[in-house]
């Protein structure tokens, strides 16, 4: 930061931080890109970081990359639907992404497109990055992480 780079590339830069260093070090890696001349180049685990500094999202699993798109395009495309199981239809079903059953019903993805097939019996709501990466990966995983 000191000598005014135009690209930062880190690798991991606020794991093992404790909260309060870690909201210091996102803070100062916002003020960096703030003027739009400089960028950050950001490989990480921690997903709650990118949703306060990233701008663009490459989400890469096993070698393939599965997202790239802008983080604003990205959580515009996923609902978060949870509810009880026992009066899913079968359109329904056929939408969830990476559903998660427990003895209180499911949690899922769904295609934004695909939210209106869900009635006020269902919660809706936006996705973190978090929740969406997770359930992308319990899709492609069949179902189990």
């Amino acid at each position: 930061l000191a000598r005014d780079t135009r690209l930062l590339i880190l690798d991991e830069a606020t794991n093992g931080l404790d909260p309060v260093m870690r909201a210091e070090i996102v803070g100062l890696l916002q003020a960096y890109v703030e003027d739009g001349a400089h960028s950050i180049l950001f490989s990480t685990h921690i997903l709650n970081d990118l949703e306060q500094i990233a701008d663009y999202i490459v989400f890469i699993d096993d070698g393939q990359m599965l997202m790239n798109e802008s983080k604003d395009e990205l959580m515009d495309s996923f609902l978060l639907v949870r509810g009880g199981t026992d009066t899913l239809t079968e359109q329904q079903k056929r939408s969830l992404i990476g559903a998660e059953y427990n003895a209180y019903g499911f949690t899922a993805l769904v295609k934004t497109d695909d939210g209106a097939v869900f009635g006020r019996e269902y919660a809706v709501e936006k996705p973190s990055i978090d929740q969406i990466v997770l359930h992308t990966i319990r899709q492609r995983k069949g179902g189990t992480i």
